[in-house]
């Protein structure tokens, strides 16, 4: 990092967090130039003050998505700016409607730039609070969604410190035979893995499982034991993740 010098540092807030906290002090030398965007999470007050201290002057959310029809940029102010060249967001209660500003509601896209697949009031699945799509003291006039409140990614611990995300994705990429799954930490070296199979049926279980476990201990650096739970769904949290 202190080599190569960046003015901008873009990532998972997860990773960033981690990083300035492997970081410590010893970037202070680029933290007065660098600015860092974090994306795909939800960042929490102690990521953003650890990244803050450590690694950029300022930090700033990004929110958008793989199908690319939205993004909303965090200014200064910490308002969340709708970029409005690339979609429309609205923020819908469960009959459609907009919700009050302040409430909470689902985030529903429209896409404006991608001419190959346009979606149409998308539900992405997220949830987010309204802010009635108002103006900002910043000064910039683009309408504004209030803090995403669907998205966050659990870590990992580790026995020495350690924190690691995004393990339950890796262990399932590209995996045949799995809808849905879901890992959960009991102990340094006890997990728990919950698996939805898909309605084909076509998951070697065997195969499945070792490849799984396989993953797993790669990532963590150490041998774990692995009890399987094959469940006809797994429910969804208070924010519908």
């Amino acid at each position: 990092i202190l080599r190569f010098r960046p003015t901008l540092i873009y990532g998972y807030s997860s990773a960033l967090g981690e990083l300035a906290h492997l970081v410590g002090d010893a970037a202070s030398d680029i933290r007065s130039r660098a600015v860092a965007v974090v994306t795909s999470e939800t960042l929490h007050e102690h990521e953003r003050e650890l990244v803050s201290r450590n690694l950029a002057r300022r930090v700033f959310n990004l929110y958008g998505s793989q199908e690319g029809s939205h993004m909303a940029l965090e200014c200064e102010r910490r308002s969340w700016h709708i970029m409005p060249l690339v979609g429309i967001i609205e923020i819908l209660d469960e009959h459609a409607k907009p919700v009050e500003s302040g409430s909470v509601g689902k985030v529903v896209v429209t896409g404006l730039c991608k001419w190959t697949m346009p979606l149409f009031r998308y539900v992405i699945g997220d949830l987010a609070q309204s802010t009635g799509y108002g103006g900002c003291e910043c000064g910039l006039e683009w309408p504004t969604i209030g803090p995403v409140e669907g998205r966050c990614e659990d870590l990992i611990q580790t026995p020495d410190g350690r924190r690691i995300g995004l393990l339950a994705f890796a262990m399932t990429k590209d995996r045949t035979g799995i809808k849905e799954a879901q890992l959960i930490q009991r102990s340094y070296e006890r997990f728990e893995v919950k698996v939805v199979a898909d309605a084909s049926g076509t998951a070697n279980r065997d195969r499945l499982q070792r490849e799984i476990e396989g993953e797993l201990c790669k990532r963590l650096g150490y041998p774990v034991v692995i009890k399987f739970d094959y469940v006809d769904d797994i429910p969804r949290g208070q924010r519908g993740k």
